[in-house]
Parts: structure tokens; C-alpha cells; sequence
């Protein structure tokens, strides 16, 4: 493998330069780490909008720690910086337990959602209907999360274009 000036091989510094390429960076209007303030730049969408469906989808057992854990982790902040891109260099910064810990949390059942907690044993349910059904309940939630924002944008750009 090679070496490039930055220190570290030459495929993880492409990797790194096209997730820098994709334009999408932490914002600086953060509560915990700009990841939602991202995807509400990139999608035009106000932050608090996205904050909101966030912690909906969290409350119903999607996968949003390990979401927002792989963003704060991947994602560039204003100033260009990416986590892993520095752990990979030899730099730990102190966001990285903080990212490990939304890792942890994310396999936590008690974190898993307040809606799904499979079926009643006393149903005499099979295990793989149950993960099937738990699997299904998931995707609906999420598809209900998509649907909210794309009605929530399309509402906010149709009072954008009258005002």
C-alpha cells in the first residue's frame, strides 16, 4: 500500500475525500453534535423538524443512535475534521467515547423502543414470526418517519413559494 503525505494509506484517504466530496458537514447549530443540523441543510428542512423526527423514530425503535453515532463518527465538522479519519491517524478525541457510547446504547433492549417489544410469550409465537413481525414494525415506523418529512417539505416549500 502506499503512504500519501497525511500518513495513512492512500484508499482510506480517498475514502475520507469523497465523504468530504458529498458536501454534507455537521452544523454548527448543534445540540449534541450537528448531525440533525446536517440533514436539515441537506435537505432544506428545519433543524428542529428533523430533531423531532429523530427522536420519534427513537421513541418507536428505530435505529437512531447507530444512525447518529455513524454521522458524528463519518461526517466532517465545519472545519473539515472527521473522527475516524483522526482514530485512524492515532488521534482520539474525546467525542469518541461519547460516539461509542450511542453504539452501546443502540443494542440496550431498554433503548429499543417503547412500542415493540415482541409478542407475549403466553402466545406461544415462534421466534422467527416474532423477529419477522419486529422487523416489519420497524420498516413501518421509519416508512411513517419518511412520509412525515416529505409531507412536512413539501408543506414548508408550498408556504415558502406563497409568501
Amino acid at each position: 500500500m502506499t503512504q500519501q503525505d497525511t500518513g495513512g494509506p492512500a484508499s482510506a484517504t480517498r475514502f475520507f475525500d469523497w465523504i468530504r466530496g458529498i458536501h454534507v458537514t455537521r452544523s454548527d447549530d448543534r445540540w449534541l453534535a450537528g448531525v440533525c443540523g446536517a440533514v436539515a441543510e441537506r435537505t432544506g428542512l428545519d433543524p428542529l423538524v428533523v430533531r423531532g423526527v429523530a427522536i420519534v423514530v427513537a421513541l418507536l425503535g428505530g435505529p437512531v443512535f447507530l444512525a447518529y453515532a455513524a454521522g458524528w463518527a463519518l461526517l466532517p465538522d465545519s472545519s473539515g475534521r472527521i473522527h475516524v479519519e483522526r482514530m485512524v491517524r492515532g488521534v482520539l478525541d474525546p467525542a469518541l467515547i461519547a460516539i461509542g457510547v450511542l453504539v452501546v446504547l443502540t443494542f440496550v433492549p431498554a433503548v429499543q423502543g417503547i412500542w415493540w417489544q415482541g409478542v407475549p410469550v403466553a402466545w406461544g409465537m415462534p421466534g422467527w414470526l416474532s423477529a419477522t413481525l419486529g422487523t416489519a414494525w420497524t420498516i413501518a415506523l421509519v416508512g411513517c418517519a419518511v412520509w412525515l418529512v416529505v409531507v412536512l417539505a413539501r408543506r414548508g416549500s408550498q408556504s415558502a413559494a406563497g409568501v
